[in-house]
């Protein structure tokens, strides 16, 4: 019995933490002792974050940072603008989440700053 609900323990944390859809119960968790609160599902590096906003994988750099510097172009009435990456992003550049950025944010252009050979 106890082991059985040790898993159904683990299982419903587990899916608390990994799943998008279950997003909305987790603030459940997280409870005020003393003058902090306390996460019960846990935290950390390897915690899966949800797939949205700033923690969203589809993205290279963060939509929030992408519209801002879309602001910024729109408030200099530009047809586009750069965004230097510093740090060597050959991969991220070529992958779905630059893509993906170039398609949500067309005027804004990123350039490597930083290159390695």
């Amino acid at each position: 019995m106890a082991v059985t609900g040790i898993t159904l323990f683990a299982i419903g944390r587990f899916a608390l933490i990994s799943f998008d859809e279950l997003a909305s119960w987790r603030e459940r968790f997280v409870v005020p002792v003393g003058d902090q609160t306390v996460n019960l599902l846990g935290h950390g590096f390897f915690i899966q974050y949800p797939a949205r906003e700033r923690t969203d994988p589809g993205f290279a750099i963060a939509p929030e940072v992408l519209q801002i510097v879309d602001q910024a172009r729109q408030a200099a009435d530009r047809e586009a603008i750069h965004l230097g990456v510093l740090v060597n992003s050959t991969n991220c550049m070529r992958s779905i989440s630059y893509t993906r950025s170039i398609r949500n944010f067309p005027q804004v252009r990123l350039r490597e700053l930083a290159q390695l050979a």
